[in-house]
């Protein structure tokens, strides 16, 4: 069963990842394929130097994320031209990613965008972490350094909580603890292995 794990800004996927992890769960992490994309020994490389202009450049010749986000946050054309080089890149990944685990009951696939992407059909199940709006905020703020405004800004620019609650097949809502994320991921999990092992 291949389920991919989305949210909104400052949900707490990641977090669910490393729970998973824990539990001997493969995860794929897509944010980790796309960091690769802008070393300089990457394919994609010299693609988003030309898109972008050696200004992207920090002091190691690496692309600047921070920098990029910067720009194709106000310019939707560049933000689509990335996309363009970057998601091809990541596809690949877990296409990889699949075939190495597929005798695997289950896997996992972070996705941030996965809805945006249409990626959800390429996954058995879909797992949506969200927080409120408030909490989203306190934690870019504190994880991120983002002032408040920042943050909504951010949030504003995302698909709505409710489309992509619409889309889910599964919802963690993580307003609370650690302790109580680990154990909504806990009880999720127990409950997708019986599936696959009803499954196989």
């Amino acid at each position: 069963m291949k389920i991919a794990i989305t949210g909104t800004i400052g949900s707490g996927k990641t977090t669910v990842s490393i729970l998973l992890r824990r539990r001997g769960m493969r995860v794929f992490d897509a944010d980790q394929y796309t960091r690769i994309c802008y070393y300089p020994e990457s394919e994609s490389y010299q693609r988003i130097v030309d898109l972008f202009g050696n200004e992207i450049l920090d002091e190691s010749g690496e692309a600047d994320r921070r920098k990029i986000a910067a720009i194709v946050f106000n310019d939707a054309q560049k933000r689509q031209a990335l996309d363009k080089i970057i998601h091809p890149e990541v596809e690949q990944g877990l296409e990889k990613f699949f075939a190495g685990h597929a005798g695997d009951p289950l896997v996992f696939a972070e996705i941030p965008l996965l809805f945006e992407c249409g990626w959800q059909k390429k996954f058995d199940r879909t797992i949506l972490v969200t927080c409120s709006q408030d909490t989203a905020i306190e934690r870019l703020m504190k994880e991120r350094d983002y002032t408040k405004e920042q943050a909504m800004e951010r949030i504003s620019t995302q698909m709505s909580v409710e489309e992509k609650e619409a889309l889910a097949d599964e919802v963690i809502h993580n307003d609370g603890t650690l302790k109580q994320l680990d154990h909504d991921t806990a009880v999720l999990l127990n409950r997708l292995k019986r599936e696959a092992g009803h499954g196989a």
